[in-house]
């Protein structure tokens, strides 16, 4: 800068030539040399600058990138997971429902086949039931069948003529109301007996309510069921 001054300071003062030969001097030559190396100092900063951002824009694109690149490729995996378990959950419920078709078809057929057997059963119970019936109604013994509140199921003919005390059909009345005469030690007896036990007795009398006397052998049992 104090160069250039002289230069300009003689050129107004001694003329052109003046500045010319004062350029032109060993001075000059080093200040154009060290203008020259400031330039290119300045250049190569310039460039290394411009260097350095394009790298550092480089990196930030590349980076941008990658981060673009793992985003896409975690909504990628996202979609593809969530497409996995729905598939997965609709494979599940598929299979599931098919097991319950089969589960269900497999009731169906046993819920026949056990009612078809019920049916059978119930059948078998009732000509079971219809039989001894039958075989009670003719019996030639005095026989009563009774159900857990001692009233009447089943009788012969013979025990209606001893014990129904004019009544021609006893089925579904109480035995307690039919004989209100019972003796609590008989009353005792029907309860062990309802209870499982099988009792007997060879000789007891039986005293009724207008003071006749019977004689009697009896047999108390549940029927096994």
């Amino acid at each position: 800068m104090a160069f250039s001054a002289e230069v300009i300071a003689a050129r107004r003062v001694r003329g052109f030539e003046a500045a010319r030969v004062l350029i032109a001097s060993g001075r000059g030559e080093q200040v154009q040399h060290t203008i020259r190396r400031i330039v290119e100092e300045m250049s190569a900063a310039e460039q290394a600058l411009l260097t350095e951002r394009q790298a550092k824009t480089h990196r930030s694109s590349t980076v941008a990138m990658q981060l673009v690149l793992a985003g896409s490729v975690l909504a990628f995996g996202a979609v593809f997971a969530a497409f996995v378990i729905v598939r997965r959950d609709f494979a599940g419920a598929r299979q599931a429902q098919r097991a319950l078709r089969g589960v269900n078809a497999t009731l169906e057929v046993r819920t026949a086949e056990r009612t078809a057997e019920l049916t059978r059963i119930n059948e078998h119970l009732v000509n079971a039931h219809q039989e001894l019936r039958v075989l009670v109604e003719q019996a030639p013994l005095a026989i009563a069948m009774f159900d857990r509140d001692m009233r009447y199921i089943v009788t012969s003919r013979r025990w209606i003529g001893d014990y129904g005390r004019g009544r021609g059909e006893l089925v579904g009345l109480s035995h307690y109301e039919v004989h209100p005469d019972i003796p609590p030690s008989w009353i005792e007896v029907h309860r062990r007996g309802l209870a499982g036990e099988f009792l007997k007795h060879e000789e007891d009398m039986w005293v009724q309510a207008d003071g006749s006397k019977h004689w009697l052998r009896w047999a108390v049992s549940a029927l096994a069921q």
